[in-house]
Formats: C-alpha cells, structure tokens, sequence
C-alpha cells in the first residue's frame, strides 16, 4: 500500500487470486489504490472478495478519476449486497469505461443500479461484461433488471459492447434488449449466453437485425433458441447486410431451423462467421436433460459454401460500407453547417 501511494509509473495493477487478503489488509491495499496517481487498470481476482470488500472498493471508485477499466473476478463470495454497492458507486462514477465483473449471486433490484448508470449523459463506458456464478435460476437477475437495462441502451451512445452471462433473463428480458438495439447507433457486440432466451425473444432478435446497421457480433450460446426462434432470425439476416459474426451454439436447433438460416443468407454477403455446431462439456453442461437435434453434414455444408462466398466479397463490401459512411458523415456535416 505504501508503495502503491508513492507509484508514478505502473498503470496495471491486478489483486492475484489466490491472494489471502483479510477485510483489513484489503482496505488497506484499497487505500493505497486510492492515492496512487497512475494505476488505470485495476483488477480483483480474489475469491476471497465479500461484500464488504467489494463494498470498500466501490467506495474508492466513486470519485476516481483515473481508473478506466476495472475487472472482477472469481467473485463467488459476492451477492446482492456488495453488487448494490457497487452499482451505486459507478452512478457516481464519471471515468469508467470497462467493466467486468463476476459475481456469485444478482437479482434485479441489485444489478438496476449499475444498468441505470449507463444511461447518465456523463457516462462513458464502452464495455460491459456481467457474469453471475450462480447455477439457480433464483439467483440470478431476470426480465425487471433487463427492462432496465434496455431503457439505458435507448439513452447511450457510448457502449460499444455487451456480455450478459448466465442471466435469467429469459423471453421477457431479451426480446425488451433487443427491442431497445433495433436502432442503436454504438453497440457493435452482443453476447447474451445462457440466458433463457428462447423463440418468443427471436422474434425480435430477427426484426433487430432488419433495421440495425451497427451491430457486427452476435452470440446467443447455450440458450433455449428452437426451430421457430432460427426462423425469424433468417428473416432478419435476409435485410441485414452488417452482421459479421452469428453463434447460436449448443441450442435445440434442428436441421429444418439451421435450414430457415441458410434461407435468409442467400441474399445476406456480410455474414462470414456463422456457428451453428454442438461442441465440448457445454453439452453436457447445459443440455443434460435433453438431446440436441441433429443438423446434417449438408447442412452445414451448404453453410459453409455460402461463408466462403461471402468471404470473396468481403472487401467490396467493406469499400461499399464505407463509402456509405463517408456519405453519411458528409451529409451530416453540411446539415449542421446549414443550420
């Protein structure tokens, strides 16, 4: 700590995990961050951190103005409590611009307030990442903390990225998100993974992607996405043309929704990265209970065929982009000179 005061020089510095800070020595160390002048990137991977430490840290970051980037891990010790705190402090908070945090528990009166800091006009943040640890449903926060977060997204147009994992948020919480990115001008990448998003939060995945010219990565792994949810996301990917990357991995899609995919790229030359596989312990993790329908080697083929047609026109589309952007930035540069 005493060092950390006097540092000019170290601009990273990262609580280890097997660290075996008590309360006291961690305010301690806490304190020495807080004096610093240099530190920009703070990591706590304790798995020692409670809410009580987390409560301590969230204290130092409310007026910080140096911290930029703050990752949590191993924070299984880490409920309700000590995620309010924390939330309470980045409302106050004017520097931050990543955040990512894994914690054991969350329910949505406790993550509101961080998704509520989103939407301040001072807000800076261009990354968030969420991770609750927790495998009961019960504890993880669901549709009211997603409504929330939606609202925000409405408001920002700083957040370029967007991890929600091992949520519940389910058909209510995702299909109000993707509602809310239907015309977001900023977020580029979605990964909302293990959610309990299922067919009903597709359909507006798939309307999303009919009108959103932002969003370039999207990953809905490990959720509950069937025959019915891959159709409508085909039909959005049929009018998009900005989507690079589609991962809907390990969910109980068959080979006749992988074909309503493939359907909708046939007038789609953005998508270059599509994954559609079962892969790994996921399986086994996840799907348990079930068996995952099967899609065919010529399905998958066929994707495949289509992923390197749209690799060869790649470039042109890219100088097509960004020609379009160039227009857009001329268009609007004339329209506040004119008024």
């Amino acid at each position: 700590a005493a060092a950390l005061e006097k540092n000019t020089i170290v601009e990273t510095f990262f609580f280890g995990p097997r660290s075996e800070f008590t309360p006291e020595s961690f305010k301690v160390m806490i304190n020495g961050v807080k004096e610093n002048k240099a530190i920009v990137t703070l990591g706590v991977w304790n798995e020692g951190l409670s809410n009580d430490m987390m409560a301590g840290l969230s204290t130092m970051l409310k007026n910080n103005d140096r911290i930029a980037s703050l990752s949590i891990e191993n924070g299984e010790k880490v409920t309700e409590v000590g995620l309010k705190a924390f939330g309470k402090a980045m409302q106050e908070n004017q520097h931050m611009k990543t955040i990512s945090i894994k914690i054991g528990k969350a329910n949505d009166e406790s993550i509101s307030p961080l998704f509520h800091s989103i939407a301040r006009p001072e807000s800076k943040l261009r990354m968030l990442t969420v991770h609750t640890i927790s495998e009961e449903a019960s504890e993880r926060y669901g549709d009211v903390a997603s409504v929330v977060l939606a609202n925000a997204i409405t408001h920002t147009k700083e957040l370029l990225v967007l991890n929600l994992e091992h949520s519940n948020i389910g058909n209510l919480g995702g299909t109000a998100l993707f509602q809310a990115l239907k015309n977001n001008t900023s977020i580029n990448h979605v990964n909302i993974y293990n959610s309990s998003i299922g067919d009903a939060a597709s359909h507006a995945v798939g309307e999303c992607l009919k009108t959103n010219k932002k969003l370039l990565d999207l990953m809905l792994d490990h959720n509950k996405i069937g025959d019915k949810g891959a159709k409508f996301i085909g039909e959005g990917l049929a009018l998009n043309q900005h989507l690079r990357t589609l991962s809907i991995v390990n969910t109980p899609i068959s080979d006749y929704g992988a074909l309503n995919i493939i359907n909708g790229m046939k007038d789609n030359t953005a998508l270059v990265n599509v994954h559609l596989r079962r892969t790994g312990r996921n399986v086994r993790e996840f799907w348990r209970e079930k068996q995952l329908p099967k899609i065919e080697n010529d399905t998958m083929a066929a994707l495949d065929s289509l992923l390197v047609r749209n690799k060869e026109w790649s470039p042109l589309l890219n100088r097509l982009l960004n020609l379009e952007n160039l227009v857009d930035a001329n268009l609007n540069g004339e329209g506040r000179q004119a008024i």
